[in-house]
């Protein structure tokens, strides 16, 4: 299988200039550039420019996957816009990180495998994943806290190992019982474990009823100034200056009630994802084993008429009547072995082989089947 590497940006916030186009059309000779997006694949060779570098100077979204398990995600923020107190707990060292790149607070998910995840032929998508980019300028932080599971269990895998350093333990969000689209297609793209998902979601509280807020006696308590700034700013084009004042508006509202923040150590997590697992292994194999015997109740009803037909169809002395016989056998097989009833199955079956001992295609599939062997076996 080839090697392929895809890489797309997008702009959130505005679109790029003419000049702005040009400059990007100049990062590759094969790169395709509008205003809003940016995409660059490579089936042989690299991009040679960081891609932190062009999402810092251009966009605000960044997607990169790679045909051998390597998955980076990054968004490019208004410095100050989101809280960087509220983000650092979701960090973890080289795969999950928070800088500034000129002036823009960088958000870096990189949750590379090394040794290789799903391969990839068709191209990402960047687009059902922006809306993760705005969940967290207003403080939905249940994307950080899924790339946190995958990139602990990318750290220490599914089977416990010693610590060398205190575990980070960020806050649980509400929410992760009732995922967006966007959410989905992450998890979905980085290969978050369900079980770690299923197992986080136990201590996460549903997300709050949204509340409309009448902003207008609260934009009274702003000052003349911070009114003629924030003026400005829409006046200029900056299309953070919203949430900066919606932000600021809600500095001056009573604080909403909210469920007390719950914290949980990965190693716990862990080991209930294990337990879920076990338990959801445990119900599929019963499951499995009901629906067997429902369907071999079911064969011995009619087991007569499958006999007919099993010599109905090598009577055909065509491929597909042998293929059809040799499956129906099969299923006789299964109901011989629920009814213990294995000795009279042989029997009839060394009688079919017998009957028919010159139709070299119906017995070379017998034999395929194993079916002729074990009458020799028991002759």
């Amino acid at each position: 299988m080839s090697e392929y590497q895809y890489y797309e940006w997008q702009t959130v916030d505005r679109l790029l200039t003419e000049a702005e186009q040009e400059a990007v059309c100049k990062l590759s000779s094969h790169i395709e550039v509008s205003a809003s997006r940016a995409v660059v694949t490579y089936s042989y060779g690299d991009f040679k420019h960081e891609p932190r570098t062009v999402l810092a100077r251009f966009f605000d979204a960044h997607l990169y996957l790679a045909n051998w398990g390597s998955r980076r995600l990054l968004f490019r923020f208004p410095g100050g816009l989101v809280s960087r107190d509220a983000i650092l707990p979701y960090c973890v060292s080289e795969l999950i990180t928070f800088g500034t790149v000129s002036g823009f607070d960088i958000l870096d998910i990189d949750l590379s495998e090394e040794e290789g995840g799903d391969w990839i032929e068709d191209e990402g998508s960047l687009s059902g994943l922006l809306s993760l980019r705005s969940d967290i300028i207003q403080g939905d932080y249940r994307s950080l806290y899924l790339a946190w599971l995958k990139a602990q269990s990318l750290q220490e895998g599914y089977r416990m190992q010693e610590r060398k350093s205190p575990e980070s333990k960020p806050p649980v969000p509400a929410g992760l019982k009732q995922l967006s689209p966007a959410l989905k297609r992450f998890i979905q793209q980085f290969d978050v474990p369900a079980y770690l998902i299923e197992a986080a979601s136990e201590h996460s509280p549903a997300l709050a009823k949204t509340v409309e807020t009448d902003f207008l006696p609260l934009i009274a308590q702003l000052t003349r100034d911070e009114c003629d700034g924030f003026l400005c700013r829409f006046a200029q084009g900056d299309t953070s200056a919203g949430t900066e004042l919606k932000r600021r508006l809600l500095a001056f509202a009573p604080p909403r009630p909210s469920a007390p923040e719950v914290r949980i150590a990965f190693d716990k997590l862990m080991k209930r994802a294990e337990a879920i697992e076990a338990e959801h292994k445990a119900y599929r194999k019963q499951e499995a084993r009901k629906k067997h015997e429902a369907e071999m109740k079911d064969l011995a009803i009619c087991e007569e008429d499958v006999w007919r037909q099993v010599v109905v169809q090598v009577n055909t002395k065509q491929t597909k009547g042998y293929d059809v016989a040799v499956c129906m056998l099969k299923k006789l097989a299964q109901l011989a072995e629920f009814n213990g009833s294995k000795t009279e199955f042989r029997r009839r079956v060394a009688e079919l082989c017998e009957r028919y001992s010159r139709l070299s295609g119906f017995q070379s599939r017998m034999q395929q089947a194993k079916l002729a062997v074990d009458v020799r076996e028991d002759s």
